[in-house]
C-alpha cells in the first residue's frame, strides 16, 4: 500500500516532503454558461450575464492544493454566486493557478476582496495566549523546503501560522489585497457551530482531510494521500484507535463523494450517522450549482466566511 501522509495536531505538526511536476498543458478556458467536464478535466459555470465579464466589486475565493486548483467568483454584494471553475484533479495546482492569472480573462481585473486557502506541509496551531507578535518567532518549528514566508492566521479558538509554496506565494502576490489562509480554515469555519463529537471527512480525488470535533472544540485535523477505499479503511480503523472514536459519532462528509460510492459505504462500515455537510446558504444564492452535488464545493464557498 503506497501512503503518503501530512498530520497536523491542534498545537503539534508532522512534517511532509512532497514533490510534484508542472503539468505542462495550457488553462483552457470555458466562457460558456455551463460547461462539462473538459479534455483538461475541468469545468466552469457562471451566471447567463457573465460570459467572462466581472465587475470590480466582485469578490473571489481561491482554493489551491498540491493536486488541484479551484476558483469562485462571488458578485451583488456577496449575494450571488456568479462563476465557478474546478480542476479537481492535475498535477500541480500551484502552476494551475499561475497559469489562469495569465490566461484566464476572470483575472483581468482586481477583486475587491480575494481570499486564497493553500494546501500546506509547514503549519502549527498557537492558543491566542500563547501567540509571539512576529511570526518569525516560531521558524524554528518549520522545514523551509518551498517557500520561505511566515503567515499567521487568526481562526476562532487559535491562530494558525504557516508557510506555502513559492509558487503560491507568487500567485498571491499578484493578487491586490490577498487574504492568505490554510486549508484548514475553511472547514474549521463552516464547522463553528458544532456542539457534539463530530467528524468532517473532505474529499478531493487524490486527498481526503480529516477535522474532528469533541464537546464542540476542534482537537484533531490530519490530512491523507489516499489511492482508493483500502487505503480510505486503514486510515479510518486508524483514527477510530487513536481517537476512541464510537459507531455514534456523527460523520459529515464534503467535497468530492456521492451517496452509495465507495467511500460512502467504506464510512458506513464503522459510523452510523452519515450526512453531507452542504455550503452555508444564508445570505448567497447558489443557483449555479443545481446540477452539481452541493456538497462538491463546501469547503471552497466556506472561504467566503473567513478572514476580515
Amino acid at each position: 500500500m503506497s501512503i503518503k501522509v501530512t498530520i497536523v495536531f491542534l498545537f503539534q505538526t508532522a512534517f511532509r516532503s512532497a514533490g510534484g511536476k508542472i503539468d505542462a498543458d495550457p488553462f483552457i478556458k470555458k466562457s460558456s454558461t455551463f460547461a462539462g467536464m473538459n479534455s483538461n478535466n475541468s469545468i466552469f459555470l457562471s451566471t447567463p450575464d457573465f460570459q467572462g465579464r466581472r465587475e470590480a466589486a466582485d469578490e473571489l475565493l481561491v482554493r489551491i492544493t498540491e493536486h488541484s486548483f479551484s476558483y469562485a467568483v462571488i458578485g451583488e454584494g456577496g449575494e450571488l454566486l456568479k462563476a465557478l471553475f474546478d480542476r479537481p484533479e492535475c498535477s500541480d495546482g500551484a502552476a494551475d493557478a499561475l497559469s489562469a492569472l495569465a490566461n484566464d480573462p476572470v483575472f483581468a481585473l482586481p477583486f475587491a476582496r480575494v481570499v486564497v486557502a493553500a494546501q500546506t506541509d509547514n503549519i502549527i496551531f498557537v492558543p491566542p495566549a500563547l501567540l509571539a507578535d512576529d511570526p518569525t518567532a516560531y521558524a524554528k518549528y518549520f522545514r523551509f523546503t518551498d517557500g520561505e514566508a511566515l503567515h499567521s492566521h487568526h481562526e476562532d479558538v487559535f491562530n494558525t501560522v504557516f508557510t506555502v509554496p513559492a509558487k503560491v506565494e507568487r500567485f498571491v502576490n499578484q493578487l491586490e489585497a490577498a487574504e492568505l489562509l490554510p486549508l484548514a480554515s475553511p472547514a474549521l469555519k463552516m464547522t463553528r457551530h458544532l456542539q457534539h463529537h463530530a467528524l468532517l471527512l473532505d474529499f478531493t480525488p487524490r486527498h481526503v482531510s480529516f477535522l474532528y470535533h469533541k464537546d464542540g472544540l476542534p482537537v484533531f485535523f490530519q490530512t491523507y494521500e489516499v489511492e482508493g477505499p483500502e487505503e480510505l479503511n486503514y486510515y479510518l480503523l486508524l483514527l477510530i484507535d487513536s481517537l476512541d472514536l464510537a459507531p455514534e459519532t456523527v460523520v459529515y462528509l464534503c467535497g468530492i463523494v456521492h451517496e452509495d460510492d465507495a467511500a460512502w459505504s467504506c464510512v458506513g462500515k464503522y459510523f452510523v450517522n452519515r450526512h453531507f455537510f452542504l455550503p452555508e446558504q444564508s445570505g448567497i444564492d447558489l443557483d449555479l450549482l443545481n446540477e452539481l452535488p452541493a456538497q462538491y464545493y463546501s469547503t471552497l464557498l466556506a472561504q467566503r466566511l473567513c478572514g476580515s
